[in-house]
């Protein structure tokens, strides 16, 4: 189950292989176990998927998070020495 949401939704990590967050959602996953209640008329499998699913999604939010607050000058600087506005000696009118 947890290889096809990887797969169908294409949630893959840059800094980790696709077994490393199988097996880092499976563990997960363990954890919330005890939470599920079969008797609400639910079925395990899609409880299953979608804590699967949105443990992924935050751990993606959480990476480009990071991503965007660490990035180095080097990464964007052809970026901003290509703008116009923020070239020094130019005045602003």
């Amino acid at each position: 189950m947890i290889e096809s949401i990887i797969r169908r939704y294409k949630l893959y990590r840059k800094r980790e292989t696709f077994d490393e967050l199988h097996s880092d959602t499976v563990s997960f996953l363990m954890t919330k176990v005890h939470k599920f209640e079969s008797g609400l008329g639910k079925k395990a499998y899609s409880y299953f998927g979608t804590i699967s699913k949105n443990y992924i999604l935050g751990l993606l939010i959480k990476d480009e998070k990071y991503l965007k607050l660490n990035i180095s000058y080097e990464d964007i600087s052809s970026d901003l020495d290509e703008r116009e506005d923020l070239k020094i000696g130019r005045a602003h009118v």
